[in-house]
């Protein structure tokens, strides 16, 4: 019971340790990314790091698949498809579209243009309109005050109304992109980016290697940025991971995957 109770406390001073070193080798890489996978690559071993960095920082990062991708904004290019299963960008859009309209079509009930009850309807209303003229005219300023600051809250919540659906389309809209690395451009979709880092990542209990591009041809680093785009839920995995990268590297015992 006493080492149970004192397991998450270990493992949090660990996390903190490791977040220091982590913290500590972006005086010498770029960004996050790139110091935990040389971190990861060397056995956590911030000096052989820096070593690596100062003899030959170009090459290592190009070795490393640490190397920006750069792309000619004037080339045209293809439909994007993911990588592993081959489904296309666009037939994600598609549905995404089809479901909205779904949801905004109504029916064609107007306000009753096509009857000719609305006649006799209207000049009923205009006597009964006529007879009522004079015990209304007094109420009508207080109303219409009342009516003109009532159309201004409902027109400032219109506009937060829009605000909010601005925001949730964008959100949904970006939900149906595909992902790629910073370093390459091959895309997946997210549901094959999770099952390649269950399969070949999170699930091994040692051995923990750096994550790279699920294409068998390509060296990319996967880190922070694209975990990022996954969301919260594979961010927390992949933070389980590499803190149990750095408990292998100083051969303590690693918290459990699940």
């Amino acid at each position: 019971m006493e080492n149970d109770q004192q397991g998450p406390c270990l493992i949090d001073e660990d996390k903190e340790k490791m977040e220091q070193v982590i913290k500590n080798m972006l005086i010498l890489c770029a960004d996050k990314s790139t110091a935990i996978h040389l971190l990861m690559q060397f056995g956590w071993k911030p000096r052989l790091v820096a070593v690596q960095l100062g003899g030959r920082r170009e090459e290592l990062l190009a070795e490393s698949g640490l190397k920006p991708v750069v792309i000619d904004s004037n080339i045209d290019l293809p439909i994007s498809s993911c990588g592993i299963c081959s489904t296309t960008e666009d037939v994600y859009v598609d549905e995404y579209y089809d479901d909205n309209n779904d949801d905004d079509g109504g029916g064609g009930d107007g306000d009753g243009d096509g009857d000719g009850d609305g006649d006799d309807d209207a000049d009923e209303d205009e006597d009964e309109e006529e007879d009522e003229d004079a015990d209304e005219d007094e109420d009508d300023d207080d109303e219409d005050e009342d009516e003109d600051e009532d159309e201004d809250e409902d027109d400032d919540d219109d506009d937060d109304d829009d605000d909010d659906d601005d925001e949730e389309y964008d959100e949904e809209e970006d939900r149906h992109h595909f992902i790629s690395t910073p370093y390459c451009s091959h895309k997946f979709c997210k549901t094959c980016w999770r099952e390649y880092l269950k399969k070949n990542f999170y699930s091994l209990e040692e051995n923990l290697t750096v994550i790279s591009c699920p294409d068998q041809d390509c060296g990319a680093s996967v880190g922070p940025k694209t975990i990022d785009k996954l969301g919260v839920r594979d961010q927390e995995m992949y933070g389980n991971y590499i803190l149990r990268s750095y408990l292998e590297s100083k051969q303590l015992p690693a918290p459990d995957s699940n």
